[in-house]
């Protein structure tokens, strides 16, 4: 017996898209992308606006809970040379590198700025204690184990 399960992936942090997912069957979210609370942001969004705002889309995502909701794999911010951020111009700087999709990117900002990253986890950790949905988290861009055990760490 092959057991199947429904994923869907939300592209941004929408509780439309959640609630969406959730009515056309989805059991579970494959996808929850982060950047785009930061993409469209002036300024960097604090733990409480994250924390409010996963909330809101697990909340959607958990609609009338007449049934569990499955699974959310969450990824932490994807952010790089290649996806400008305004919010994040002021920590990072002007991108600089000759191959951005190599360099400071991904797992890698959060690890030279772990604030960034502590501060999301534990937005999200908060939000799913709230809600008592199912939180998976994966990180963006890893490329060596190092970085995995030090994400893991924080």
């Amino acid at each position: 017996m092959v057991a199947v399960f429904t994923c869907w992936q939300i592209l941004g942090v929408s509780e439309a898209e959640a609630e969406a997912a959730r009515q056309w069957g989805a059991e579970g979210v494959g996808l929850l992308r982060t950047e785009f609370l930061f993409a469209t942001a002036s300024t960097l969004p604090g733990e409480d606006e994250q924390r409010r705002r996963y909330v809101q889309v697990f909340q959607a995502f958990q609609g009338d809970t007449s049934r569990q909701a499955g699974p959310v794999v969450v990824r932490t911010l994807d952010a790089g040379a290649d996806k400008p951020m305004p919010a994040l111009d002021a920590l990072l700087g002007p991108p600089s590198e000759a191959n951005p999709a190599l360099g400071l990117r991904g797992l890698r900002i959060h690890l030279a700025h772990p604030a960034l990253l502590e501060q999301q986890l534990s937005a999200l950790l908060k939000a799913a204690a709230e809600t008592g949905i199912q939180l998976h988290i994966m990180f963006p861009m890893i490329t060596t184990v190092e970085e995995l055990r030090t994400a893991r760490a924080i």
